[in-house]
């Protein structure tokens, strides 16, 4: 269930999945977040992106994201591998809560929140 209040649209530096977690370069170009360091803004909408093309990312609300392993319900959430989410550990940029327990390949709804955790 994902109920955005903010979406932004982003040209996609390379192919971006529904529910990824996504980070910007440095042309402000939308790439998925692949590490707790990943300066992560939001997640993308329920469309895959082809790279070049304008991808709509939520960058406040609750939006869906992928997990890479199990998590508590209210664990923060940073980026994993290929745009999925993770329990944070410090130091990390955190990307949100999520509203839900899961287990990894879920997909569960997450309250964004961006933040750094030290």
């Amino acid at each position: 269930m994902q109920n955005s209040l903010l979406i932004k649209g982003f040209r996609a530096e390379e192919n971006l999945s529904a529910h990824q977690i996504v980070a910007l370069n440095s042309d402000g170009h939308a790439l998925p977040a692949t590490s707790k360091s990943a300066f992560a803004i939001g997640v993308t909408a329920e469309l895959s992106t082809s790279a070049g093309a304008i991808a709509d990312v939520l960058l406040h609300g609750i939006a869906e994201v992928t997990l890479d392993s199990n998590v508590a319900v209210g664990a923060a959430l940073t980026a994993a591998s290929n745009g999925t989410a993770t329990t944070a550990t410090a130091p990390c940029r955190v990307i949100g809560l999520a509203m839900k327990a899961g287990v990894t390949g879920d997909r569960i709804p997450v309250l964004l929140a961006p933040s750094q955790l030290s």
